[in-house]
């Protein structure tokens, strides 16, 4: 098989990893296969033949590979977890079937919808025998923070489950602000070893073109200086389905729009879905009996409350923390009374392209246990927040990544 030979009906490499294209490689195609003529009536591209004519876009001034961005809500959730679930669930593949689906993808589902995530997230966990209706939006939850039931639950194969965690370990660093930057080959290591193990375990032709893009992923953030979740089109998508909702009439939607845009200086909806929280920090929420304790704080990012264990988890001085109730003094200055939990080592291991060992910790996973006595500390030394979810009486902490 040949790179960018058509198998199974699917657009499939054996260079695993692949060159990396550059704009001085396209413009001399050097992979003569990528500028052929287009498919014949047949189906099949031709193996020779002349070139591709030369592009309008070349003609310009720009770079042929980094002007045009990876976007991380089709390279990876319409992309990759798609294609995962699928030879996972053995719809594309026999022999190697991890998952069947009529034994644990309940099973699945139902410890997923049991995790409590917090107020900010949109959708609420779906069952994963629905899978194949999933959104975007609930992939991408799904493989930041529920992998870890479908590795530690249910995959007993081990190639399997380091294929599944450097996926997971490799999209948290680059999802992170506070790794990207630094971790980024790391997280690059991670997505090599991943196509290596899908291609010996599912088969080459699981590797396309779409999963090749994985590896730019980390490439990209650096380049941009953006999390993966910041330049993605999720909020371009939003935006969209807000103007949608703006065109009353089909014979003058344009019009419609230009409404809209100069009745309102912000895209936000009548309930203040898209209104952006008000700065740092407001408090609400009197609790009876306690002049000046609370029970919620609103910060830029993220609302913390003690009404919802799922929204109480944040970190500060370098431990987790579960919050237990808000107070503010007589000179306006918040304190959060709470209990820090013990760090215990990493969750796992994986080994990279390199073998070299990869701790949870590069990821921001943290497992927790017993709790210290309730400390105070200040609202300033609030940096995050936290999801936890507990598996098997354990409970694992992961940092809210997604924007």
């Amino acid at each position: 098989m040949t790179f960018g030979e058509l198998v199974k009906f699917d657009d499939a490499g054996n260079t695993v990893p692949a060159q990396y294209r550059t704009d001085a490689s396209f413009r001399s195609r050097v992979d003569i296969d990528h500028h052929l003529i287009e498919m014949n009536a047949a189906g099949v591209v031709p193996k020779v033949g002349p070139p591709r004519a030369l592009l309008q876009l070349e003609q310009l001034p720009i770079d042929m590979v980094d002007c045009f961005t990876i976007d991380a809500m089709h390279c990876f959730c319409r992309g990759v977890m798609v294609r995962l679930f699928h030879f996972l669930t053995g719809e594309k593949v026999s022999g190697a079937v991890t998952i069947k689906k009529t034994d644990w993808v309940n099973k699945i589902g139902e410890a997923y919808t049991n995790m409590k995530f917090p107020v900010e997230f949109m959708r609420r966990p779906s069952s994963f025998g629905q899978w194949d209706t999933f959104k975007c939006t609930e992939l991408r939850m799904f493989a930041l923070y529920g992998m870890e039931i479908l590795i530690r639950k249910f995959c007993h194969v081990r190639i399997v489950q380091q294929m599944l965690y450097c996926l997971v370990i490799g999209m948290r660093i680059i999802s992170d602000p506070r790794l990207y930057r630094e971790e980024w080959r790391l997280a690059q290591a991670c997505f090599d070893t991943f196509l290596v193990n899908s291609a010996n375990y599912f088969g080459d032709h699981f590797v396309t073109l779409a999963i090749h893009q994985l590896r730019h992923l980390p490439k990209e953030t650096v380049r941009l200086g953006l999390t993966a979740w910041t330049f993605s089109c999720f909020k371009f998508e939003n935006t969209l389905g807000i103007i949608k909702r703006a065109v009353k009439s089909k014979m003058n939607p344009l019009l419609n729009v230009s409404k809209f845009v100069s009745q309102q200086n912000t895209f936000a909806s009548r309930r203040g879905r898209f209104t952006p929280i008000t700065t740092f920090p407001l408090v609400s929420m009197k609790v009876r009996g306690f002049e000046n304790r609370f029970s919620t704080i609103h910060f830029r990012q993220f609302k913390l409350t003690t009404r919802r264990e799922a929204d109480s988890f944040f970190s500060a001085r370098g431990r987790v923390r579960q919050l237990q109730w808000i107070e503010v003094d007589a000179d306006g200055e918040v304190h959060i009374f709470s209990s820090a939990f013990t760090h215990v080592g990493p969750a796992y291991y994986v080994l990279s392209a390199d073998n070299t060992r990869i701790p949870s910790s590069a990821a921001r996973v943290t497992v927790l246990s017993g709790s210290d006595p309730i400390d105070i500390i200040g609202s300033s030394a609030v940096c995050q927040k936290y999801v936890v979810h507990e598996l098997d009486t354990v409970k694992y902490a992961y940092p809210l990544l997604h924007s």
